[in-house]
């Protein structure tokens, strides 16, 4: 009976059933093979990398990087100072002031705006709770007044001036001075 075998390598191998020691032989010819191979590759990339390290040396170490880079210097230097100047001459501009004024005016009404609308709902907020205090107050003035109304009634007519509640209790008017 062949039975077939995936090696690490993805190489299929067959293999008989009881085959003996030259079956064993073939896998470790196999497995000296791969490791060569193996090692031939990480020779080759490290051999890749030095080449690659010392052509990125050489071009940087080259006249023509140096230039390069000398010229780009002198590009963002004067990038820079035309930069500068140009911002020199619109500070100086009295468009450049007038706008800056129109900024400070605007910047002034809306502090104003802010002040006054904290200003309003204060006043609004003082109001709302001087109306609640006066209501209040004349909620017990009615109630005073609708307690004296019987009072004054059996005043009238020589009755008591008392009221019986629920549950027995009784109301006595008082009179304040």
């Amino acid at each position: 009976m062949t039975e077939q075998t995936q090696q690490p390598n993805g190489s299929g191998t067959s293999s008989s059933e009881g085959a003996g020691p030259s079956a064993a032989t073939g896998a470790q010819q196999e497995q000296k093979r791969a490791e060569r191979s193996g090692q031939e590759l990480i020779d080759e990339l490290a051999r890749l990398g030095a080449s690659l390290a010392e052509a990125a040396r050489a071009a940087w170490a080259s006249d023509e990087r140096k230039k390069l880079e000398s010229d780009l210097k002198a590009s963002l230097v004067a990038l820079a100072t035309g930069v500068e100047q140009g911002l020199r001459r619109a500070c100086e501009s009295s468009q450049t002031k007038e706008m800056f004024h129109k900024a400070e005016d605007a910047a002034e009404s809306l502090h104003a705006r802010v002040r006054s609308s904290q200003s309003a709902h204060e006043v609004a907020s003082g109001l709302a709770k001087g109306l609640r205090v006066l209501a209040e107050q004349i909620d017990k003035m009615a109630e005073e007044l609708q307690r004296k109304a019987p009072a004054d009634a059996a005043k009238d007519t020589g009755q008591a001036a008392t009221s019986t509640k629920p549950g027995g209790t009784q109301d006595i008017p008082i009179e304040r001075l």
